[in-house]
């Protein structure tokens, strides 16, 4: 599919993920070797690796877990809304560490790509790093909520899982005269905003 549209002369774009890193250190940048733990991310550095040697005018963005400021749809805030409405405490996996980005900032970064003509991979994430706990500490704010950290181990995933996978985005800041994404404090005071706006906010 990409063969052809890149064949009728349209610039194209495909995500890739941070899950073609493994544990071992973080803050990888787009020249570190690809090392995913499960299938989803094996795939992902399989097609960057083929776009790269068939497809090199393809923009190719690594992304982040996205957030958003709506409650509904599936994302990471919604997800942590979820589970602070079922009135249980919040389980957040210890020492899982990634750059939680504002989908609205990745579709903006898609245009400005597109304009600048950019080609090739970049990490296209926010710079500010975070770790599953502080995400949600950061959630609920004052609001009363339990939160656990438990060890990796006692998840049992079907399939092996990276605890830090943060993405060094100064290829993709330097390009883009250094594209300001916004913070996660601004995005979480909208997403209660909102919550508010709709007569929630208090768990049932």
């Amino acid at each position: 599919l990409l063969a052809y549209v890149v064949g009728q002369g349209t610039q194209a774009v495909w995500f890739s993920s941070d899950a073609v890193f493994y544990c071992m250190r973080g803050n990888y940048t787009e020249t570190d070797k690809p090392s995913p733990l499960n299938l989803y991310g094996q795939q992902k550095a399989e097609m960057e690796t083929w776009l790269e040697d068939h497809l090199p005018q393809v923009l190719v963005y690594r992304l982040a877990k996205l957030a958003d400021d709506r409650f509904e749809g599936r994302h990471l805030f919604s997800n942590l809304y979820q589970q602070y409405q079922s009135g249980q405490p919040i389980r957040c996996i210890e020492g899982l560490t990634f750059n939680p980005t504002a989908v609205d900032d990745i579709a903006a970064c898609v245009l400005l790509g597109l304009k600048q003509h950019l080609h090739g991979r970049y990490n296209v994430a926010n710079p500010q790093s975070y770790t599953r706990e502080q995400i949600a500490r950061l959630f609920v704010g004052d609001r009363p909520c339990m939160i656990e950290s438990l060890p990796l181990a006692v998840w049992h995933f079907s399939e092996p899982k990276a605890l830090d996978t943060t993405l060094d985005t100064a290829k993709f800041q330097k390009a883009c005269g250094g594209y300001a994404f916004q913070s996660m404090d601004e995005l979480l005071a909208s997403f209660w905003q909102q919550i508010e706006a709709h007569g929630g906010g208090t768990p049932i």
